[in-house]
């Protein structure tokens, strides 16, 4: 299991997360990213910022029961 994994973001991720006009971009270009590289589960403290973006989202508490127990 890989938990940790630095993305590649190109100018069009950025372009497409401002577009996209969340109401935070950072979470929005973080989701862009996972996505453009084949990554669907996501570990947050807020799972809200990514409802729209058909991801698997975990708060860490849950990502640990579901992975490691």
């Amino acid at each position: 299991l890989k938990l940790v994994q630095i993305l590649p973001v190109t100018n069009e991720d950025v372009i497409f997360s401002f577009d996209k006009g969340s109401p935070d971009f950072e979470d929005c270009l973080f989701a862009i990213c996972a996505k453009n590289n084949k990554i669907f589960n996501l570990v947050t403290r807020n799972k809200a910022h990514f409802l729209d973006f058909d991801l698997n989202v975990f708060e860490p508490n849950e990502f640990i029961e579901k992975y490691f127990k």
